[in-house]
């Protein structure tokens, strides 16, 4: 009896990790494939390796699945950066100037495809743990696959199914944290939003390959 004690325990310390694992990435897939829009206020602040305050900004965004993105920085500096989907616009009004770049698909380097692209396939990319779970919000850690990923770790936090945290901790140990509040859920959005005319007189920067907008 003992000795089928301890086998049963052996197969529960070898194999619980990964059911629990395999319930946290169907209960984050199930958090994300009900998103078709999201609107909020964010503020961001990136730490240091040690934790010390480096730059703390606040704006706006908004997410249209798939593919299409809107990030208004109000404070300190304005900025908007747009994607379609396939093409980046970073437009700096205080600069006078727009830098236009391909989307890259590699969502360890842009670990907004998370939020904007319907076909990831979270078990092929990351290792997925659910950090805590209360009444009201759900936390999940991801760890990266690849080892070309520009991060170690995305934190990614749900209160009553409206994301409200995000955290990034990249290769050099600095972190990233974004608070996202005034949070709406599949509100209707127009493709309009996330298209982008070039203002006259300013600089442009196309490193996209391709001409025009």
């Amino acid at each position: 009896m003992l000795s089928i004690f301890k086998k049963t325990s052996l197969f529960m310390l070898l194999f619980l990790p990964m059911i629990v694992m395999a319930g946290a990435v169907e209960d984050l897939n199930s958090k994300l494939a009900g998103i078709t829009s999201i609107t909020a206020n964010f503020k961001q602040q990136v730490l240091s390796e040690d934790g010390t305050p480096l730059q703390t900004s606040k704006g706006s965004m908004a997410i249209l699945r798939p593919g299409k993105f809107r990030w208004t920085t109000t404070s300190p500096l304005n900025q908007i950066i747009i994607t379609n989907g396939t093409k980046l616009w970073i437009y700096e009004p205080d600069l006078e100037q727009v830098t236009i770049q391909n989307l890259t698909n590699n969502i360890g380097q842009t670990p907004l495809l998370l939020l904007t692209n319907k076909d990831i396939v979270l078990q092929n990319n990351f290792l997925v743990e659910q950090i805590s779970t209360t009444q009201v919000g759900e936390w999940f850690k991801l760890l990266p696959k690849a080892n070309n990923s520009s991060f170690k770790q995305i934190t990614i936090g749900f209160v009553q199914n409206k994301i409200t945290y995000l955290k990034l901790l990249n290769q050099l140990g600095q972190t990233t944290e974004i608070f996202f509040s005034q949070v709406k859920i599949n509100s209707p959005l127009s493709a309009n939003l996330f298209s982008f005319k070039i203002p006259s007189n300013v600089d442009v920067i196309n490193m996209s390959g391709s001409q025009g907008e």
